[in-house]
């Protein structure tokens, strides 16, 4: 029998309920004996073979910024998948899966994380104080805030060492977004200075919404 085809999570007991209303769509791929399953906040590779009258799985993804693991297992029948996914050392799920025709968008997983930078009351004074500036924005917080795309990290740990590599290089592009006049930028750019008037946050999950690949701008020179 062949298996080959996407199929649309219908329901999982997870969630004690069907799962259309999910604001993510959730899916199993399968091509030969590779395939993919993802539903909300998780995405992962699978490995199946048949055993039986069932299909055998395992697999490893990512989920909420770790990288899990586990197996799984499914019957065949009238274009449905009927089966049962477990998470090493965590939680598992039945499914229902029906086979779709249809081609939809869907949202991707993107293996990166999230580097979330926002001005304080430091920046927000100096940049107003620019003769090239266009007068107080006020409450606008979106014009103090810059999102950057990073590796994904395993702990804080790693996140420090991360920012510390890379503050520079974002604290020149954040003033030369404000003056590309650096004799008006402040003197000595340390990761101190960075901190105070810098918010940074990181975010472990990155979802794509889109069907295109992002055109590439360039920068600053």
């Amino acid at each position: 029998m062949n298996i080959d085809g996407l199929y649309e999570i219908i329901d999982m007991d997870l969630w004690n309920s069907p799962v259309a209303g999910l604001p993510i769509p959730v899916h199993i791929s399968i091509q030969g004996k590779k395939g993919r399953v993802h539903f909300t906040g998780f995405d992962g590779r699978m490995e199946i073979r048949k055993s039986g009258d069932r299909y055998l799985f395992t697999w490893e993804g990512h989920y909420e910024g770790e990288r899990p693991c586990g197996y799984g297992n499914f019957t065949v029948s009238g274009g449905a998948l009927n089966g049962r996914i477990y998470m090493y050392d965590c939680y598992d799920t039945s499914f229902v899966a029906r086979k779709t025709t249809l081609v939809k968008k869907r949202a991707r997983r993107i293996n990166r994380e999230v580097l979330v930078v926002t001005a304080r009351q430091p920046f927000k004074e100096w940049a107003e104080s620019l003769s090239s500036w266009n007068g107080n924005l006020g409450g606008d917080v979106t014009v103090y805030r810059s999102v950057y795309l990073v590796p994904i990290l395993e702990n804080a740990q790693q996140r420090d060492v991360l920012l510390t590599a890379l503050y520079e290089e974002i604290f020149t592009e954040q003033l030369y977004s404000r003056s590309r006049n650096d004799a008006t930028w402040p003197l000595n750019r340390t990761i101190a200075l960075f901190k105070r008037w810098f918010d940074s946050e990181f975010h472990s999950m990155v979802t794509d919404l889109t069907d295109e690949d992002a055109a590439e701008i360039g920068g600053y020179e």
